[in-house]
């Protein structure tokens, strides 16, 4: 009896939800070596180790700038361990768990921002965690810590706008532009979404100001690590239009087969949260709700600018072909966050316990890999099967289960905090 009243407790808890999720996500990870996880595939650490076993001061041998734009936090790690005496294997263990964990209380924090439901906000984190390139690729591969960051900072950045607090908007900006060069393609859809928000409200040069400085800061940022990093870099990026896939459109329908692997490993890790978030979509449509909020679509906008940037690049630059879905990962949260809002929004069916738990567990065999996990597929085909066949059962499970059942009370899940305190108002008003 103990026992079960603590799972249960559990359940309704999210903290002790995400305890669950990760006790399965650690049980299930084939966890690795730092000299076995280069071997087997990690081999970019190679460059980021030599970034940080240089710190405090610089390398003396010429690393390629696709790395030493990313150099701040792996000079923070190299940093720490000469300091603290630690190895620099477990210097990045501990920041990459470190990360993590500040990755997930800002998406609770987002979701809960976005008035998203407390059984639709489990399933999110669900999708989140046990994704097996969200997070499971950087706890075997902690070497790629930056890519961590950049996450944690774009979900900071989210959670700015979400709330209405600019600051920590800006801070987030920072953190992923110094992570990471994509966060140029995804700020416009950020500033976008600032002036978009409130814009019935005053206040315009403040968010104008705001805008432009979410905007220029990254630019800003790239600039000074560059300059910085200049006397031990080597030019390592692609070229516009031969290193794109323009050359690979150009020549269908001959190219046909590559450019449709280089699609399926793009849309690999996101496949699941973008049928689940389809069926979501055509379920309120058949219910004739049109109306979809703004950071739904905006947060859809996000994702769609960070995935762009594998997507367009092309499989034959080199180091680039099969690390295509542990980069387009790197736009799954704010999917999942707009898959929130449109599981919360009013006139949606009611969740319960059973729908989110019979979900989870296709989540769970989902998230089940052939190099990252001790079960699951034997290969590549295999494991884009288990994606194929695991969104099928997750978009006619959703549908359905929109289309019967009690509807929720509650006000629009739309990021206005004060949607839910109109809607009763106006229910009070004569």
């Amino acid at each position: 009896m103990f026992r079960g009243t603590t799972v249960r407790a559990a359940l309704r808890s999210d903290l002790g939800w995400l305890l669950l999720l990760l006790l399965l996500f650690a049980g299930t990870t084939r966890w690795l070596s730092w000299r076995a996880g280069i071997a087997e595939g990690g081999s970019d650490v190679l460059s980021y180790q030599i970034l940080a076993q240089a710190a405090p001061g610089f390398p003396e041998v010429a690393v390629g700038s696709a790395y030493t734009d990313r150099y701040v936090f792996h000079w923070v790690v190299g940093v720490v361990s000469a300091a603290s005496g630690l190895s620099l294997p477990w210097s990045y263990r501990i920041a990459a768990t470190l990360t993590i964990c500040l990755l997930l209380l800002a998406t609770q924090a987002a979701l809960r921002a976005l008035d998203v439901h407390s059984w639709p906000r489990r399933l999110c984190l669900a999708l989140i965690v046990l994704n097996p390139y969200a997070m499971r690729f950087y706890a075997i591969y902690p070497g790629y810590l930056a890519d961590l960051v950049f996450e944690a900072g774009l979900v900071l950045a989210l959670l700015g706008l979400i709330s209405r607090r600019h600051p920590l908007l800006v801070v987030g900006v920072l953190v992923a532009a110094l992570a990471r060069e994509t966060t140029l393609v995804v700020t416009p859809v950020l500033a976008m979404w600032l002036l978009l928000q409130d814009r019935r409200q005053p206040r315009i040069r403040t968010r104008v100001v705001t805008a432009l400085v979410v905007v220029l800061l990254p630019l800003a940022t790239l600039t000074t690590v560059r300059m910085i990093t200049e006397s031990f870099t080597q030019p390592y990026y692609p070229a516009f239009p031969q290193d794109t896939v323009l050359p690979l459109i150009s020549q269908l329908p001959g190219s046909v087969g590559q450019l449709s692997q280089h699609v399926l490993r793009v849309v690999a890790p996101l496949v699941l949260t973008v049928s689940m978030l389809g069926a979501a979509l055509v379920a309120r449509q058949v219910r004739r709700r049109r109306r979809v909020p703004l950071s739904a679509v905006m947060c859809a906008l996000v994702a769609t600018s960070v995935v762009s940037q594998p997507l367009g690049i092309s499989p034959r630059f080199p180091g680039f072909s099969g690390n295509e879905p542990r980069i387009s990962a790197l736009g799954l949260i704010p999917l999942v966050l707009s898959l929130g809002v449109l599981l919360s929004l009013r006139g949606q069916r009611e969740w319960r316990i059973g729908h989110v738990l019979s979900l989870v567990t296709i989540v769970a065999v989902a998230s089940l890999h052939h190099r990252l996990t001790i079960v699951g597929p034997e290969n590549a085909k295999q494991f884009l099967l288990f994606q194929v066949a695991a969104s099928a059962v997750a978009t006619i499970f959703i549908f359905a289960t929109q289309q019967s059942g009690p509807a929720f009370a509650g006000g629009d899940a739309s990021g206005d905090s004060n949607s839910q305190l109109r809607s009763s108002s106006s229910r009070l008003s004569p």
